[in-house]
């Protein structure tokens, strides 16, 4: 009996290096648990739900009783889109054709060059042709609006809206090529100054044998 006891107590204690040798090869092969948070902005969304143009004072568009048609210039920057006339030619009631005197766009059948082209709704010029480099976005107003901006040719008007200074937009470069040895660049800088303070500044060339 007693034989069998210290057999037993031998086997018990044979045990105990193994279990401690496995429990420390285990500990080596902990991993740190990480946190990783992630935060998705979703930036599919690029319909302009607010206007000015048409009230001077930003309204929705949905609220809005005349016909008001915003674009904006995002996505036509990246089809190597820059000309005004170019941009509007696929708004609905909006024709325009190439010259190199001027725009050349009509509302409605109205001419909108002589007077109907605003730039944050102060006129401009539509005499030269428009580049859209440092414009955010474009509106167009369709119908009388000689009550907000006095003598038009009826048709309606196209007001563009300036880029601003923010706290997210990038710095980028961009450049384009195309027929009639059309070539041009543009820079767009946006600098953050101080946490309340930021500037923007905007360079463009553009280059062809057609204008």
């Amino acid at each position: 009996m007693k034989l069998v006891n210290q057999l037993t107590i031998l086997g018990l204690l044979s045990t105990v290096p193994f279990v401690t040798f496995a429990q420390e090869e285990k500990d080596d092969t902990n991993i740190e648990t990480m946190k990783v948070v992630a935060t998705i902005k979703d930036n599919n969304d690029q319909r302009i739900k607010k206007s000015s143009t048409a009230t001077k004072m930003p309204f929705n568009i949905k609220d809005i009783p005349q016909t008001i048609n915003s674009v904006n210039l995002e996505q036509e920057k990246t089809y190597g889109k820059n000309d005004l006339s170019v941009i509007v030619n696929k708004i609905p009631g909006v024709d325009a054709t190439y010259d190199m005197r001027d725009e050349g766009i009509k509302i409605r059948g109205f001419s909108a060059s002589s007077g109907d082209i605003y730039r944050d709704g102060v006129r401009a010029s539509g005499q030269v042709r428009q580049s859209t480099a440092n414009i955010e976005r474009i509106e167009i107003l369709k119908g009388l609006a000689s009550v907000l901006y006095g003598r038009g040719s009826g048709g309606g008007i196209i007001n563009m809206i300036s880029k601003q200074a923010n706290f997210d937009s990038p710095t980028t470069l961009s450049l384009r090529s195309g027929s009639w040895d059309k070539y041009g660049g543009m820079l767009d800088i946006n600098h953050i100054l101080h946490d309340k303070l930021a500037m923007r500044m905007t360079i463009d060339h553009q280059s062809s044998i057609r204008s």
